[in-house]
């Protein structure tokens, strides 16, 4: 099977007009149409030419995720299809359910918890606060990483990381252990060059780039169950042709390994590859957005909607 060496844009060929619409909200009502052959980019797309395999595989009956490179491929034993029946049903929900959700936080607790108050997202100061506390949900932190996007400001990226580390941090724990690495003197400046890494490159790039030890974007003590929900964040339809960036934290990882009966593990590039193509399949499957399939495993074992301190 051949390789072909391309820009990191898909080839206009794999784009048919008759296949399922991909919504993308960074098109409005604008429609990116799915391509019919299955495109699988290296896992390891970051060290240029970018190699992508072409197979004359209909998606519908693509065995994914396959993990390109280094002489192996993985096979999950379940369709898109039928992963798409067992997260979803029916139906999967409307975007907005996933936007929407949200947790609650003692903002003096929190704040306190920070190792430098120019950390402080100032669009926590003007959310309500109900019994002592603020709702933080994913909307909010995409306007945040609108921000960082678009300002010199060299804390805006670290302001983005720590709203994302205090919406996830895990049920029943406090945000000191998710917010410590923010602590070291380099943090701010490898956040502001990942999320430029992660919207100028994509995703597969921002991975390997923040990735403990050895990743030349790494923070010490920053794992993966965190960078990744700043990826998703900040990278989110940066580069709409490619897979987006999604949270692949622990709890991520125990559903996939509950629903594919396959091996997973965080901090993994390879592994990382296989969640995106795997999400991306699926999104296709029922015609939803990346991050609706994300939204399911990450609440697989479920969880409140309030996130105490």
């Amino acid at each position: 099977m051949a390789y072909v060496h391309s820009p990191i844009v898909a080839p206009t060929c794999l784009r048919n007009a008759e296949e399922r619409p991909r919504p993308s909200s960074l098109l409005g009502q604008a429609h990116l149409y799915s391509p019919f052959f299955a495109a699988v980019f290296d896992s390891y797309a970051c060290s240029p030419p970018y190699a992508v395999r072409l197979t004359r595989e209909p998606m519908r009956e693509l065995k994914t995720p396959v993990a390109v490179g280094r002489g192996r491929e993985h096979r999950s034993v379940v369709t898109p299809t039928d992963l798409a029946s067992v997260l979803f049903g029916q139906d999967p929900p409307d975007r907005e359910v996933v936007l929407n959700q949200g947790f609650t936080r003692d903002p003096i607790k929190t704040k306190q918890a920070l190792p430098d108050e120019r950390l402080w997202p100032p669009e926590f100061d003007n959310l309500p606060l109900v019994n002592g506390r603020i709702r933080i949900d994913r909307r909010l932190l995409f306007t945040i990483a609108e921000r960082a996007t678009n300002t010199s400001d060299g804390w805006a990226a670290a302001q983005l990381h720590t709203a994302a580390a205090i919406w996830g941090a895990s049920p029943g724990r406090d945000t000191h252990r998710a917010l410590r690495p923010l602590a070291n003197r380099e943090a701010p400046q490898n956040l502001t060059n990942a999320l430029r890494l992660v919207r100028g490159e994509g995703a597969h790039c921002g991975y390997k780039a923040m990735l403990r030890p050895k990743g030349r974007l790494n923070t010490p003590g920053l794992a993966s169950s965190f960078f990744t929900k700043f990826l998703y964040f900040g990278g989110w339809d940066a580069k709409p042709l490619l897979a987006q960036p999604l949270i692949m934290d622990d709890r991520v990882v125990d559903a996939l390994k509950d629903v594919t009966q396959e091996a997973w593990q965080g901090e993994s590039v390879s592994d990382y590859a296989r969640y995106l193509d795997l999400a991306r399949d699926v999104a296709n499957e029922v015609a939803t957005h990346e991050d609706v399939v994300e939204w399911r495993p990450w609440g697989w074992k479920g969880g409140s909607e309030q996130n105490p301190d």
